[in-house]
């Protein structure tokens, strides 16, 4: 959770104040701001197994393998991206999105939480896992809700417009 806050640097923050100022540019800045996040945390998270695999006796949470380690990566990197989601879709008048994704996510999670115990999987990994799926099927809940709506699902990622609201983060 702290490396996905550190890799969406302020950037859910900072379109909450800036979607009304570039209202006609609005798709582009999220979908940036978006990749930005997702990219910034995933670097964190790789920077996290790196350094932790260089200290001697300390071992990642979830386990010592690379399997584990992707686990962890593409966890803190879906993190990130819905930090700046859930943000976002406050930030647009989108509560009811927002509630829903929340929820389904934690549905979700509570229910891949029970299978993984009922299968008998008590890892941490398993339970990393049921997070990271927990966070994939909100957000293709929201994908569907966002299509539904008429809106355009990926619009293309306007980097010179965040890269000049850069120091606003």
């Amino acid at each position: 959770g702290f490396l996905a806050l550190a890799g969406d640097l302020g950037l859910g923050t900072l379109l909450m104040g800036q979607i009304p100022r570039h209202a006609g540019r609005a798709g582009g800045l999220v979908s940036a701001a978006f990749l930005v996040a997702t990219l910034g945390s995933a670097a964190l998270g790789v920077l996290y197994v790196i350094v932790l695999a260089l200290v001697p006796g300390h071992r990642m949470a979830l386990g010592d393998s690379g399997p584990d380690a992707l686990l962890f990566v593409v966890g803190v990197a879906i993190t990130g991206l819905v930090l700046v989601l859930d943000q976002t879709l406050l930030g647009v008048l989108r509560g009811a999105w927002h509630l829903t994704r929340n929820t389904v996510f934690a549905a979700t999670k509570l229910l891949l939480l029970a299978l993984a115990l009922w299968l008998g999987a008590q890892s941490a990994a398993a339970v990393y896992a049921t997070w990271l799926l927990g966070n994939v099927v909100s957000l293709l809940v929201l994908c569907v809700l966002v299509m539904r709506a008429g809106e355009n699902l990926f619009p293309r990622a306007d980097l010179r417009l965040l890269r000049g609201l850069s120091g606003a983060t």
